[in-house]
């Protein structure tokens, strides 16, 4: 019986919801900018891999965050909370002691990183607590910290922020915040009881066709000032036409994964898009 009721516990706390995010869109909003950052300024051997360790352990500590968060808030069973907590801490130390070993090797401005991303985790943590973390808003400023990711890699393989590693975190963070309009859009066209007729569908897409829209203009005029390479407005051309044929043809019924793997595929698209205007 002992021995039964202690395999059930270990089963338990292997379980992937402790451990990895469930959202395939949280994945593609870090992974994007970290290959642009990394596309763009190259792979500098063991400082890149460091990054991409300390960055790893980073972006996983989300998942046993919320799910202890909500353990301690009364949102969930208080049995979730200690492997949430082994999971927390097994990501934290591997964060912590690859991104020590970047410091030692002399990348310090990483720390600047830390600035904008505490106080996003405490607005993380209270707004779970108040049961209110399913916002669009809190998404978009998340994204921005995820973009982070292709400043920080462009800064250690290159030794220096600039110029170019703000504009990449700024290019990245457009093309996420109208990534994460548009699944919205999606998930709302889902549950529409039937295919609307056309200037509707044109109507509940309005906001995703201003942020694409917005996004591609802007990078016509930072390309036009010679502040981008010429091919970069191809890049968000790309997500422009996707948020044209999504409010055209809206995904009645479709299931929620389906949407999830398309935003990856097009978010993979656009990264390799710029890394190619980059490095033509």
């Amino acid at each position: 019986m002992a021995t039964t009721a202690s395999t059930k516990t270990q089963s338990r706390w292997l379980k992937k919801i402790y451990a990895l995010p469930a959202e395939h869109g949280a994945w593609a909003l870090w992974l994007g900018p970290l290959a642009v950052g990394i596309g763009v300024a190259g792979w500098n051997a063991l400082p890149t891999l460091l990054l991409v360790l300390a960055q790893s352990g980073a972006f996983l500590t989300r998942q046993p965050m919320v799910i202890l968060v909500k353990a301690l808030s009364g949102r969930r069973s208080r049995d979730d909370a200690a492997p949430a907590l082994v999971w927390l801490s097994v990501y934290t130390a591997l964060a912590a002691i690859f991104g020590a070993a970047l410091i030692a090797l002399g990348y310090t401005k990483l720390l600047w990183a830390l600035v904008p991303i505490a106080p996003m985790l405490i607005w993380q943590v209270w707004l779970i607590r108040q049961r209110a973390e399913r916002q669009m808003s809190i998404e978009l400023a998340g994204s921005g910290m995820l973009a982070l990711a292709a400043p920080t890699a462009h800064y250690v393989a290159a030794g220096v922020v600039d110029a170019t590693a703000i504009i990449l975190w700024v290019l990245c963070w457009l093309q996420s915040a109208a990534a994460i309009v548009y699944v919205y859009l999606r998930l709302a066209q889902r549950r529409l009881g039937e295919m609307p007729p056309m200037p509707e569908r044109w109507r509940i897409g309005r906001r995703a066709l201003l942020y694409a829209g917005a996004n591609f203009a802007l990078s016509m005029g930072l390309a036009i000032a010679g502040l981008v390479p010429l091919l970069t407005p191809i890049a968000f051309a790309a997500m422009l036409a996707q948020a044209v044929g999504g409010a055209r043809n809206p995904c009645v019924g479709v299931r929620p994964q389906r949407i999830g793997f398309a935003q990856v595929a097009a978010t993979a698209i656009f990264s390799a898009l710029l890394i190619v205007a980059y490095r033509a």
